[in-house]
Order: C-alpha cells, then structure tokens, then sequence
C-alpha cells in the first residue's frame, strides 16, 4: 500500500488544496498561535471541546505553526496532517514518546522505505504513518480526538520555558497549589470545590510553570468532570446545565458556564499537594518531599522531550525542595476545601 500516493488529490498544490477545506481557524493555548485549515468542521469543534483555544490570544505570541488536515482525500481509510512551522523533524519519534497503558503506541514494521508506522494497542494495523512531514492517520472512531491530542502536545512542547504537569491548578489569597495524584484520587474535584468557595481555578488537567519566574500560569481547558462526588454548587451547575457525557462518562463544561469565577491571572507558586484518593474524612498533613513526592509529579512528556531533559528534571527537584508539600486524603468535596482552607493558613 502507498499510502503517500493514494492519498494525494492529483493536481492540486498546497495553496490550491487550502481553498477547497471546509473549516479555516486560529486557535491558541499560553501564547502559542496554531492556524488549522480542514475539510472536517468536526475536527476544530472536538479540539476546542477538549483543550479551548478560541479565546483572543491573551498574552504575548511565543510560537506560531499552520496545519493542513484532510479526509475527504483519502481513499484507503486514512487523512492526512501536514504540519508546516513548529520545528519538529521526527514527528513518530515524538508521538511514540507519550505510548503509556491507556495510550500503548509502538513502532511497527512497515515495508515501504522512508515511512515510519506506529500503532495502537494490539492492532496489526498503523494508526499513524509519517514521512518527512507528512503524517497520515487512520479514520478509527475517535480519530478527531487522537489527533487533537497529537497537535496539542506539538503546541506545548514551543513553550521551551514551561514545565507542564498532568495536576490541577488553584490560587488562594495571590499564592498558587498544585494537586498532584493518579486519576481519580480527587484533583479535579478539590479544584472545583475550591474554585465553588471563590478562589481562583487555574486549570484541572493541565498545568503551567515557569521555573524562571516561579509563576503559576493559568490554563483553563474545559472542565472535564467524571461520575462521582462533587461540591454542592458543582453538583447544582451541573443540574442545571445537563450537559452530556462523552462515550467515557466525561461530561466537559467550561468553568465560566459552570461556576461565578473571575479572570485567572498568573499567580507565584507556593504550595504542592499529593492526594492519595477518598477516605470517609479528609486528612491533611505537611510533609518533607523526597524522591516518592518527585516520582508524582507527572509531567507531560514534551516537558522532557524539548532537548532539555537534564535541565528539567532539576528544575523539578528544585521545585519540590523549596516550596510546602502536603499530603492530602480527600473526602466529602467542601469538608475538603474548607479542610485546606483552616490547614494550610494555619500553617
């Protein structure tokens, strides 16, 4: 199979092909401005849904790169992404950097020379094909949120001067948290529950620091909120609103339409927090960081694919070395927040 060949609508230049696409938008995350032109108007609404970005570009622009995605070209079951603008010159190569058990890629064996093959899981079939800078993927159901996740880390990784932390992201009194723990130990929901008392919600699935200024940087994707408990405020919003699930039981609201929150302004980070889950009462205690605290604090891997690895691991340990670290168990949601409010003020 040449995919590179049967993909291609004979004809028909670059600039050419661009007037054809259906969906022509400017999206933009922490200063980094991504130009995307499609022929699937599904593409942008999924990637805005999941990550935001049709806010106006809020502070200075850092990078910019363009993206040319088509389905309509391809007659073998693939589109295909072209990325023009960003620097990345092994795209596979940095794809398969983020395989993880909920996300398996692996490098498969592919006969036709100058193309690289990766896929997903156990199937036999690539997911993803890439030569020079083309990039071809493969219309599975899910396909718009595979290559909304793809374009977004290619975003994150211009921001050459942010670490970037799968945590949720708070500011009380001018100071910022970071929540830190594995999925489902509460991160999101203390965010939220915090943000219901009036403090201001960074973000609660991705955060930003820069190690240079010390500063939180908010990024407030839309909320992504699962089955189980919640403040009572959230717990009414989301009566309220009655959005719908996602095929995981994901339902994804933006904060503003969920709660009375104030603009997000960067804010000096001064407190990290690792919650261990649920008990039947919240438990908070201050503890010395070590090696157990660094091994949680989750960067997303572009942190540490950008050609500066070494330097980011120590800016983490300097991180965790000099800023207050807690362990906290999560309870009913307002015990917990109103918990960290008396705890760490006390302190």
């Amino acid at each position: 199979m040449t995919c590179g060949r049967q993909a291609k609508r004979p004809g028909f230049g670059f600039r050419q092909r661009l007037r054809l696409m259906i969906g022509r938008e400017t999206l933009a995350l922490l200063g980094v401005r991504m130009e995307v032109h499609s022929d699937d108007a599904g593409f942008l609404d999924e990637f805005a849904m999941l990550f935001g970005g049709r806010q106006a570009l809020r502070e200075q622009e850092r990078a910019s790169f363009s993206v040319q995605l088509e389905t309509e070209s391809a007659k073998t079951g693939y589109g295909e992404l072209q990325v023009f603008g960003d620097g990345l010159s092994e795209p596979a190569r940095f794809l398969v950097g983020f395989s993880s058990p909920t996300v398996p890629l692996r490098l498969l064996d592919h006969s036709e020379p100058g193309w690289t093959a990766l896929g997903l899981g156990d199937d036999p079939a690539p997911i993803f094909l890439f030569s020079n800078t083309k990039c071809f993927f493969r219309r599975v159901p899910r396909w718009r949120r595979i290559v909304s996740h793809f374009l977004f880390l290619r975003m994150l990784r211009l921001r050459k001067d942010a670490l970037f932390f799968h945590a949720a992201s708070i500011a009380i009194a001018g100071r910022g948290w970071l929540l830190f723990g594995p999925k489902g130990t509460g991160k999101s929901t203390t965010a939220l529950a915090l943000a219901a008392r009036g403090h201001g919600f960074l973000g609660d699935e991705t955060a930003c620091y820069l190690p240079s200024s010390g500063e939180l940087l908010p990024f407030r994707r839309p909320v992504g909120i699962k089955p189980g408990p919640q403040s009572a405020p959230v717990r009414e919003a989301l009566a309220r609103l009655r959005p719908s699930p996602d095929e995981d039981g994901l339902v994804r609201v933006p904060i503003e339409r969920l709660l009375p929150v104030a603009p997000a302004q960067a804010v000096p980070l001064a407190s990290l927090f690792f919650l261990s889950g649920f008990g039947p009462r919240p438990e908070l205690c201050q503890i010395r960081a070590g090696r157990e605290e660094l091994s949680c604090l989750q960067p997303i891997a572009s942190t540490l694919v950008s050609g500066q690895a070494t330097q980011r691991v120590f800016e983490m340990i300097r991180m965790v070395g000099s800023l207050a670290c807690y362990r906290l168990l999560a309870g009913d949601p307002d015990e917990t927040a109103r918990l960290l409010e008396k705890g760490v003020e006390s302190r």
